[in-house]
């Protein structure tokens, strides 16, 4: 099992910068297990000084600033220490992994395509050994999503996402991520910026371990996804503690075997060589500079450090006045959670917190709220008309109306719309979305469900490969809307109710019970949720009067 662990996280923490498919490289899974005496360690917090992951190098006039990134973060870690912030400010050149800012996003679509892809007629399962094959389809019956999904891709593509779906689902978002951040910073002020090496390098990279090697990190990132979150807290909690020796992978902590062994030296130690000659070469003779790359990178016998130390630089970890630790946040054991969103009297299943914005559609408000997957995007969006729209054909002739909209707006071909249930009207939108999935060349579609209460039309659905939408866990969030009654109008609907269906039939039970309707729950919990929508609502009523909306909804056509 340790050199499960070791394979999970080195596919983790060894690679940076690439902002498509390899968002989800942290040290995130190393083995935690420790010697007592190792627990001891000189970075511990000393008096009211806390130890941070950056190092002040110093050669005669020349200084470093060495920071350990985390490639994916969450808001929490925000603002960084000041000491870092002060640190960039200084430095002349920032030195990082890759700039994902300037990356060419199709240029990075044929590197995949040439290295991630497997090549017809090979699949990924015809790589992989039975029992790989086993607990990989374990992983998607749990997750809720198909195999055809995963099959155009090789296996360490798989591993990455499947990480980064962890990751995603626990918080953490590449958005945020600290390199990003600096790069951020950097470039706002015209700062000298220094990429040590490229994207395709890094996917050349991994796309030369053989089919074996790739099996054993596909296999250590399933078999420890269960403990991401447990995992991603001790990372978290180590790299703002400062602890270097407890995101360092040398041979002696991993216990690897042989081949393994290949894959760490090949991630770190040659790399590491690499980076150091690459900023040796570059650093200005007389000013500062900050390097910031993947926090593995740093400790260890072949970590930069070391290799600074060999080259005379005088090594001084920085610290900051102590804080109080921020309270860990507890993550659900399910592929989906349960959130509220109160401004528009609803809640959802959804794997992890949305996006938001706001748009007019022909005059009226419309709220969406958008969640993406690898091969497709979960939405649910809402409109606040002035009145209700009492009469079930008035109600389907004004669905009619917005899948109209919806078509034009995506230029979208084969649009239909068909009626799910009568009480309360329910309707079901497809159409096919001009294009192809730039990866796998699968067509992409589009699936909205609609639904009437009181003033407000709900909109539950998304779009993506055929794959993504006939998946259980796009099943489980189309039905599980669940709307909380305006006052003064009719009962709380939901799409689980008898006589909705899911996509297909497969799905229609998961669908019902994943949106089971509590009464009880609601009338607890609905004053206060009232409440902190008022101020919300009068907002969008605001926009709606100064709008006034074409529709007439007592005499549409």
């Amino acid at each position: 099992m340790k050199n499960l662990l070791f394979t999970a996280s080195l596919l983790l923490l060894a690679l940076g910068g690439n902002d498509s498919l390899l968002q989800a490289n942290i040290p995130s899974l190393l083995p935690t297990a420790r010697a007592a005496e190792q627990e001891e360690s000189s970075l511990e917090k000393k008096g009211d000084r806390q130890p941070l992951f950056i190092w002040k190098c110093k050669k005669e006039d020349q200084t470093v600033y060495l920071l350990g990134t985390i490639h994916v973060a969450k808001a929490n870690f925000y603002p960084l220490p000041a000491e870092m912030e002060n640190a960039l400010n200084e430095s002349r050149i920032l030195f990082v992994e890759a700039d994902v800012l300037q990356a060419d996003p199709n240029k990075t679509m044929d590197i995949m395509k040439k290295r991630g892809i497997c090549q017809p007629p090979a699949t990924l399962t015809q790589s992989l050994s039975p029992e790989t094959v086993e607990i990989f389809k374990q992983y998607l019956d749990w997750a809720g999503e198909n195999l055809s999904a995963y099959q155009p891709y090789k296996p360490w593509v798989v591993s990455q996402l499947v990480a980064n779906a962890a990751l995603r689902k626990a918080g953490y978002k590449p958005e945020l991520g600290i390199d990003r951040h600096l790069l951020n910073e950097a470039h706002a002020v015209g700062k000298k910026i220094i990429p040590l090496e490229s994207i395709d390098m890094q996917l050349s990279l991994m796309d030369s371990f053989d089919a074996s090697t790739q099996e054993k990190l596909l296999l250590g990132t399933l078999i420890t996804n269960k403990d991401t979150r447990a995992n991603l807290e001790t990372l978290e909690k180590n790299w703002k503690e400062g602890k270097v020796d407890e995101l360092t992978s040398d041979k002696d902590k991993t216990g690897s075997s042989e081949d393994l062994e290949k894959v760490r030296v090949a991630m770190l130690d040659k790399r590491n060589q690499t980076m150091v000659e690459n900023i040796l070469k570059n650093l200005p003779p007389k000013d500062s500079a900050m390097v910031a790359v993947g926090a593995a990178h740093l400790g260890g016998q072949a970590g930069l450090l070391a290799k600074l130390k060999e080259h005379g630089f005088e090594v001084e970890q920085i610290t900051a006045a102590l804080k109080k630790p921020t309270t860990a946040i507890s993550f659900g054991g399910s592929a989906l959670k349960r959130l509220y969103f109160s401004e528009g009297l609803f809640r959802i299943m959804l794997p992890g917190d949305p996006e938001v914005k706001y748009e007019d559609m022909n005059g009226i408000r419309m709220v969406d709220y958008g969640y993406n997957h690898f091969n497709g995007a979960m939405t649910v969006s809402y409109l606040i008309m002035p009145r209700a729209i009492p009469q079930i054909d008035k109600q389907k002739q004004f669905m009619q109306l917005i899948a109209n909209a919806v078509t034009a707006k995506l230029k979208g071909t084969g649009g239909s719309l068909q009626p799910l249930s009568n009480a309360p009207v329910t309707m079901l939108y497809s159409c096919k979305l001009p294009g192809k999935d730039k990866l796998t060349g699968k067509e992409i579609y589009l699936r909205e469900k609609m639904l009437l209460s009181g003033r407000r039309l709900y909109l539950v659905g998304g779009q993506g490969t055929t794959d993504f939408l006939t998946s259980k866990l796009y099943g489980q969030f189309e039905g599980s809307l669940e709307v909380i009654p305006e006052q003064g109008y009719a009962t709380a609907a939901s799409f689980g109710q008898p006589g909705s269906t899911g996509f297909g039939s497969s799905h229609t039970a998961a669908n019902r019970s994943a949106s089971s309707f509590n009464h009880a729950d609601f009338d607890k919990t609905r004053k206060e949720m009232q409440q902190r929508s008022d101020e919300f609502r009068r907002k969008v009523q605001k926009d709606l009067e100064k709008s006034r909306a074409d529709f007439q909804f007592g005499r549409t056509r």
